[in-house]
């Protein structure tokens, strides 16, 4: 007889961060990392949440990383995040983010 229901959404947040490499930008390079942001969380509405609200968010995160250098002023990298947070009306909030990119420094 019971239920749950997961409301799912958005969440947009700037944030401060602090990386540490272990070899430098030079080489191949593991690197972890962790910071704190702040922004705002809009919940998706639905048949069983009609209400549109948006709510402050506050997140805390850490993770760690691979620094790959491909020339003198350009890198690729890739690396894994956890980040938890709450909301001002709904609770917890967590996720895992995956990222992977280019650098290009001028």
């Amino acid at each position: 007889g019971g239920g749950s229901a997961f409301r799912g959404g958005t969440i947009t947040f700037a944030a401060v961060e602090l990386r540490a490499s272990l070899l430098g930008r030079d080489r191949v390079s593991p690197y972890v990392f962790g910071g704190t942001g702040a922004g705002v969380s809009r919940p998706n509405v639905n048949e069983r949440f009609p209400d549109r609200v948006t709510n402050d968010a506050r997140v805390l995160f850490f993770g760690g990383g691979i620094h790959v250098p491909l020339g003198e002023r350009i890198s690729v990298f890739g690396d894994v995040r956890m980040v938890v947070g709450v909301e001002r009306n709904d609770g917890i909030i967590a996720f895992a983010p995956v990222r992977a990119g280019v650098g290009w420094r001028f």
